[in-house]
Protein backbone atom coordinates (compact mmCIF):
# COMPACT_ATOMS: atom_id res chain seq x y z
CA UNK A 1 0.00 0.00 0.00
CA UNK A 2 0.89 3.24 -0.65
CA UNK A 3 1.26 5.83 1.75
CA UNK A 4 -0.52 8.79 0.77
CA UNK A 5 1.07 12.26 -0.56
CA UNK A 6 2.20 15.02 1.28
CA UNK A 7 -0.16 17.83 0.11
CA UNK A 8 3.04 20.39 0.77
CA UNK A 9 6.02 18.84 -0.52
CA UNK A 10 5.99 19.93 -4.19
CA UNK A 11 5.56 23.83 -2.95
CA UNK A 12 8.34 22.93 -0.21
CA UNK A 13 10.43 21.58 -3.37
CA UNK A 14 10.37 24.53 -4.89
CA UNK A 15 10.65 26.74 -2.18
CA UNK A 16 14.08 25.02 -1.41
CA UNK A 17 15.47 24.75 -4.70
CA UNK A 18 14.80 28.86 -5.22
CA UNK A 19 15.52 29.75 -1.92
CA UNK A 20 19.03 27.60 -2.84
CA UNK A 21 19.00 29.77 -5.80
CA UNK A 22 18.52 33.24 -4.41
CA UNK A 23 21.02 32.28 -1.82
CA UNK A 24 23.89 31.68 -4.02
CA UNK A 25 23.22 34.39 -5.96
CA UNK A 26 23.16 36.83 -3.25
CA UNK A 27 26.38 34.95 -1.88
CA UNK A 28 27.77 35.96 -4.91
CA UNK A 29 26.74 39.22 -5.24
CA UNK A 30 27.98 39.77 -1.96
CA UNK A 31 31.52 38.33 -2.73
CA UNK A 32 31.40 41.27 -6.05
CA UNK A 33 30.33 43.88 -3.62
CA UNK A 34 33.17 43.23 -1.15
CA UNK A 35 35.88 42.94 -3.84
CA UNK A 36 34.64 46.41 -5.16
CA UNK A 37 34.48 47.73 -1.87
CA UNK A 38 37.98 46.61 -1.10
CA UNK A 39 39.76 49.74 -2.20
CA UNK A 40 38.16 51.73 0.70
CA UNK A 41 38.42 48.80 3.12
CA UNK A 42 38.96 45.59 4.18
CA UNK A 43 35.65 44.43 2.56
CA UNK A 44 37.40 41.17 1.36
CA UNK A 45 38.69 40.53 4.66
CA UNK A 46 34.92 40.68 6.74
CA UNK A 47 33.34 38.74 3.72
CA UNK A 48 36.09 35.71 4.29
CA UNK A 49 35.60 36.03 8.06
CA UNK A 50 33.22 32.75 8.25
CA UNK A 51 36.39 30.61 6.54
CA UNK A 52 38.05 30.80 10.23
CA UNK A 53 34.91 29.32 11.60
CA UNK A 54 33.65 27.06 8.93
CA UNK A 55 37.76 25.91 8.37
CA UNK A 56 37.62 23.21 11.29
CA UNK A 57 34.39 21.69 10.16
CA UNK A 58 35.03 21.37 6.56
CA UNK A 59 38.03 19.32 8.25
CA UNK A 60 35.55 16.66 9.79
CA UNK A 61 32.61 16.54 7.53
CA UNK A 62 34.57 16.58 4.42
CA UNK A 63 35.11 12.62 3.43
CA UNK A 64 38.63 11.96 1.88
CA UNK A 65 37.27 11.41 -1.48
CA UNK A 66 36.36 14.97 -1.87
CA UNK A 67 39.78 16.46 -0.82
CA UNK A 68 41.06 13.53 -3.78
CA UNK A 69 39.25 15.02 -6.49
CA UNK A 70 40.37 18.60 -5.30
CA UNK A 71 43.82 17.39 -4.75
CA UNK A 72 43.60 16.23 -8.47
CA UNK A 73 41.74 19.74 -9.94
CA UNK A 74 44.88 21.55 -8.15
CA UNK A 75 47.87 19.21 -7.86
CA UNK A 76 50.13 21.23 -6.53
CA UNK A 77 49.67 22.71 -3.07
CA UNK A 78 49.94 26.60 -2.69
CA UNK A 79 48.16 29.77 -3.26
CA UNK A 80 45.92 28.08 -5.75
CA UNK A 81 44.51 25.54 -3.56
CA UNK A 82 44.34 27.97 -0.36
CA UNK A 83 42.03 30.56 -2.56
CA UNK A 84 40.00 28.07 -3.94
CA UNK A 85 39.56 26.66 -0.45
CA UNK A 86 38.78 30.17 0.99
CA UNK A 87 36.46 31.18 -1.87
CA UNK A 88 34.73 28.05 -1.98
CA UNK A 89 33.98 27.92 1.61
CA UNK A 90 33.17 31.20 2.09
CA UNK A 91 30.40 31.05 -0.49
CA UNK A 92 29.02 27.92 1.33
CA UNK A 93 28.90 29.46 4.16
CA UNK A 94 26.57 32.80 2.86
CA UNK A 95 24.83 30.56 0.81
CA UNK A 96 23.61 28.75 3.76
CA UNK A 97 23.03 31.64 5.14
CA UNK A 98 21.26 33.73 2.64
CA UNK A 99 19.58 30.38 1.80
CA UNK A 100 17.79 30.16 5.44
CA UNK A 101 16.93 33.57 5.32
CA UNK A 102 14.91 34.05 2.25
CA UNK A 103 13.38 30.42 3.24
CA UNK A 104 12.00 31.89 6.73
CA UNK A 105 10.86 34.86 4.76
CA UNK A 106 8.66 33.12 2.25
CA UNK A 107 7.00 30.55 4.72
CA UNK A 108 6.00 33.82 6.96
CA UNK A 109 5.06 35.79 4.11
CA UNK A 110 2.85 32.51 2.97
CA UNK A 111 1.48 31.84 6.01
CA UNK A 112 0.42 35.88 7.01
CA UNK A 113 -0.80 35.17 3.31
CA UNK A 114 -2.94 32.38 4.47
CA UNK A 115 -4.12 33.87 7.83
CA UNK A 116 -5.90 36.83 5.74
CA UNK A 117 -7.52 34.35 3.42
CA UNK A 118 -10.67 33.48 4.32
Amino acid sequence: MKPPPIIGAPLLRVTLFRSVAVGVACAIGLGVLAFALAPFFDAVGVYIVPFDLFAPVIDRVVPEAVINIVDRLMPVDGPAAGVGLIVGSTLLFWTVIFSAIYFVWIKLKCRQSAKRAP
